[in-house]
């Protein structure tokens, strides 16, 4: 999962709120853990608490004490101090049991053990990630079926059978995948396995940028042009997000009129409810969109589908002719990193240094409904197991038939 370094919310955000970010005062710098001292794992412990604390967006909504829990962990960590080396799993388990049961699927808390045993010197670091703990307790759990092969075997074999036409794909050297195709001829099918477009269309004309430009041109054309099209597949499985602005393209081409995508505040003050206001945020249409307004819409979503593949699958659930395929999405739905400095919210410390938090900036609500899914995720209108064993098999692909079936059924 992309967590700590490809999970991005678009600029368009920052830029839309820039005029209401506040400025740091030096006499303030207490509350910074980019400014503390940390050479001791009290410290150490205390950076990574303040940080936290004044910088976490989900106060009003979150359940977990972590004040109620301070006491007791610092302690947990003073006694660290006193001995000659310390295992990583004794460190780890401090950290997970102050933020382990946090809202804030997002987060990932990576921390230097300062004196590692011997055996742990080339990697003595704790990592906690809630999100991860959750999802792993879930009664619903299933791994993505989506890792970098699926998809293109899962076509292969599809055209094997004469029922893909119309196929364009890329797939470049760090894995990002792409393809849009038409599936028995009257279903047009979009995968891609992360919200990364922005960064390739209209760009300088490497090849990765000509072939991203192609799929996304067919997804366009087919979309816009063919009147017998009686359903569009979104899959966004194993998709762990990326730039909100592909939303534009991807959404927009679904719609002929505005849609709310979602409303979102910022983190903004020391205080734990220092909050801006909610600023909305809608998708445009594309000026290339779905021709036949009696298409079906369908996403495909798992528990990798995280970040904007969460924003993706509930604009699509809450579409009028929409519907859902799959598993339970992650529940990390919002982030904006780098902004502690600033705003008093987002991502601090070094991925390099003593400790590194990776936080959001924003609460975000998805829809006219509102809906708050970190920490949840997007529940399918239809949850299909993934089926493991007949794809080995045969490489069919049982949640894909499912959403070729709803849209064929009369």
């Amino acid at each position: 999962m992309k967590i700590l370094s490809h999970i991005t919310w678009a600029a368009v955000i920052v830029f839309a709120l820039a005029s209401i970010s506040s400025c740091r005062e030096d006499s303030e710098e207490k509350y910074n853990p980019n400014f503390l001292y940390y050479g001791t794992y009290v410290q150490q412990f205390d950076a990574v608490y303040n940080g936290i604390l004044y910088s976490y967006p989900y106060w009003d909504v979150d359940t977990a004490d972590i004040i109620g829990r301070h006491d007791y962990w610092r302690a947990k960590a003073a006694e660290l101090d006193k001995q000659d080396s310390v295992d990583n799993e004794v460190l780890e388990k401090i950290y997970t049991n102050m933020y382990g049961t946090l809202l804030d699927h997002h987060m990932a808390i990576r921390v230097k053990n300062l004196k590692p045993l011997p055996s742990q010197a080339d990697f003595g670091m704790a990592i906690v990630s809630p999100g991860n703990i959750e999802v792993r307790k879930r009664s619903d759990y299933a791994p993505s079926p989506v890792y970098y092969n699926h998809v293109p075997s899962m076509i292969s074999k599809l055209q094997e059978q004469g029922k893909v036409t119309e196929c364009c794909s890329w797939q470049t050297d760090d894995d990002f995948i792409l393809v849009s195709c038409l599936i028995d001829s009257d279903i047009l099918y979009f995968y891609l396995s992360s919200f990364d477009l922005t960064g390739h269309i209209g760009q300088d004309k490497s090849e990765d940028n000509i072939m991203v430009n192609k799929v996304v041109d067919n997804y366009l054309n087919i979309i816009s042009t063919k009147q017998d099209l009686k359903g569009v597949i979104i899959d966004v499985r194993g998709n762990g997000g990326g730039w909100v602005k592909d939303q534009w393209t991807v959404l927009g081409a679904l719609i002929d009129t505005p849609r709310l995508l979602f409303t979102s505040r910022r983190k903004n003050g020391t205080g734990l409810y220092d909050y801006d206001p909610f600023v909305e945020t809608y998708v445009s249409p594309h000026k290339c969109h779905l021709l036949n307004k009696d298409a079906k819409i369908v996403g495909l979503c798992d528990m990798r589908s995280v970040s904007c593949a969460e924003a993706a699958s509930s604009f699509i659930k809450h579409l009028p002719n929409g519907h859902l395929i799959g598993n339970r999405t992650y529940g990390g739905t919002c982030v904006l990193n780098g902004l502690y400095d600033a705003d008093y919210s987002g991502t601090f410390g070094s991925s390099d240094d003593n400790h590194f938090v990776y936080l959001p900036t924003y609460l975000v609500l998805y829809g006219e409904e509102r809906a708050l899914y970190e920490g949840v995720g997007v529940t399918p209108d239809e949850t299909v197991p993934y089926d493991e064993q007949l794809f080995r098999q045969t490489h069919e692909d049982n949640q894909l038939s499912a959403a070729i079936n709803y849209i064929h059924a009369k």
